[in-house]
Order: C-alpha cells, then sequence, then structure tokens
C-alpha cells in the first residue's frame, strides 16, 4: 500500500506539473485513455472479457459522470493550491463516506463515530484556513472532489452486489475517457512533447498503483492497510518542498493531523463492528 500512495503520490505531482501547460480536461482524458488501454489489455491477456458485461448500466454511467466532476474539482485544486494543502483536502474523502453510508446504505452509524465525523469536519475546516491565504475557489473544489469521491465509494459499493470490481473500474474509466474526449477539443492547448511524456507516466502509474492497492487489501485487514492511504501527505509534502518550493502553513500543521486522526479512528472502528471489505 505505501508503493500504491507514492505511485499516488508521483501522479498527482505530474497533475500538477503538466497543469501548467495542459487544460484540466487534457490530463483527465489522456491519464484516463491509458489507464483505459491498461486495463483492456489486461483482460486480453488474463482473457477476461467477459468483465465487460454489466447488469446495471445507467449506475456504472452515472458513477463515471460523477467521477469526470470529481477529477476536475480535485486536478482544479492541485494546480492552484500547493500540493501538500490539495491533497489533505482529498482526505475528508472517508469522512463523507461514513457520513453518507447512514441516509444512503441505511448502515448504523454510532455515536462514537458521529463524534469523529465532526472532529474531522473540524479539522477541515482549520486546513480551509478562512482568513484567505489559500483561494477560496481551489479549497472549495478540494472539499467538491472529496464528497464526490465518497459518493463514487458508496456507489461502487451498492454495485458491489452484482458487479466484479474490474468491471466497475472499467465502465468509470471508460466514460471518462469518453466525456473528456468529447470536451478535449473545446479545452485544447498545445502540449509540449514533455508533457506529452508525462500525461503517459501518469496514466501508467495511475493504473499500477490501483493493481499495489487492489493486492494490499487482498493481502491484509482493511483495519492494517486502510491507514496507510495517509503516507500520501508525507509524498505530497516532499515533492510539494522539492519542486515548488511549498512551505507549511500552521493551518495545515494543525488541520491535517485532526482529520488523519479522525479517518484512522474511523477505520479501526468500523474494522471491529463488521468483516473487513475485500478488494478484487
Amino acid at each position: 500500500m505505501t508503493l500504491a500512495m507514492f505511485l499516488f503520490g508521483i501522479g498527482n505531482g505530474l497533475v500538477k506539473e503538466t497543469a501548467q501547460d495542459c487544460t484540466v480536461t487534457q490530463i483527465i482524458f489522456f491519464r484516463s485513455l491509458w489507464a483505459l488501454a491498461t486495463l483492456v489489455v489486461y483482460m486480453f491477456v488474463a482473457k477476461k472479457f467477459s468483465l465487460i458485461k454489466t447488469h446495471k448500466l445507467p449506475q456504472q454511467l452515472s458513477r463515471g459522470l460523477i467521477g469526470f466532476v470529481s477529477l476536475c474539482a480535485m486536478y482544479y485544486s492541485f494546480d492552484v493550491l500547493p500540493l501538500t494543502d490539495g491533497t489533505a483536502l482529498v482526505f475528508a474523502s472517508p469522512l463523507f463516506i461514513t457520513a453518507l453510508a447512514y441516509p444512503l446504505l441505511k448502515e448504523h452509524v454510532e455515536l462514537k463515530i458521529w463524534v469523529a465525523i465532526f472532529i474531522g469536519f473540524a479539522g477541515v475546516s482549520i486546513m480551509a484556513n478562512p482568513s484567505g491565504h489559500v483561494t477560496f475557489a481551489g479549497v472549495s473544489a478540494g472539499i467538491l472532489s472529496a464528497f464526490l469521491e465518497a459518493v463514487i465509494a458508496i456507489m461502487a459499493r451498492k454495485l458491489s452486489s452484482t458487479e466484479h470490481p474490474i468491471t466497475t473500474t472499467f465502465y468509470h474509466t471508460l466514460v471518462l475517457t469518453v466525456v473528456a474526449g468529447a470536451l478535449v477539443p473545446f479545452f485544447w492547448n498545445p502540449i509540449s512533447l514533455s508533457s506529452f511524456v508525462l500525461l503517459i507516466v501518469l496514466g501508467v502509474l495511475s493504473a499500477i498503483g490501483q493493481v499495489f492497492m487492489v493486492s494490499a487489501y487482498s493481502m491484509a485487514p482493511a483495519a492494517v492497510v486502510a491507514p496507510l492511504l495517509y503516507t500520501l501527505m508525507v509524498w505530497a509534502a516532499i515533492l510539494g518542498y522539492f519542486r515548488w518550493d511549498e512551505s507549511f502553513r500552521i493551518h495545515l500543521l494543525v488541520g491535517a493531523p485532526i482529520v488523519i486522526v479522525s479517518g484512522v479512528y474511523i477505520i479501526y472502528r468500523e474494522s471491529r463492528a463488521a468483516p473487513p471489505p475485500t478488494l478484487q
């Protein structure tokens, strides 16, 4: 899982790097295109093209559209905010997932977890820094992305009753590629050779990172693996400091640990309440 987070951290850095001369739509298109190609190659080699069949096409398409909006918001926040700040805001997603589990999945959420959720959102509020040292639009985009990522996760949980994880991943990536491909002519900037190569690397790293993450969940309990998601903050901080000379804001240093501790506590409590989910 640590290696997966390292690859995702590099990928997020590549998003910020290529955003200097590429639009968000271009980044999403090329990232999704290469990720889709990786999935197709896997299904071809493993002879698993039957996984393309879905029993819930409308839900798969809706999830992909929400995912597109989420990526647009996330990549915009990476562009206008320090990389560490943008990454930290994404970690509000587990808080939203747990908060939405009750109204959308009718899952019981105990009082201690609700307290952890509210404490976590307090940490997000601190990171947002209402005094204006970071852009309101960037922070809003990061929080919107975290919320939509939670919706996507909830939808994936519902789909898992009948759909194979690779099927859901395939349609999610397919929708991203098609939607971004349809819009990219209207949001096209000339791409340098170096940026084009970086976009290819971004897509490949994203696909490999997904494989490593799935493997981690299959080899160890979720309560052990999931907290390692937060190592992504380390890579974001290192990249931000050395590549963009980003300093650490006091609001981030105070708020991020609150969000991380709340998220790890929620993962721990939920892993005790129910068997850990298995990703395939």
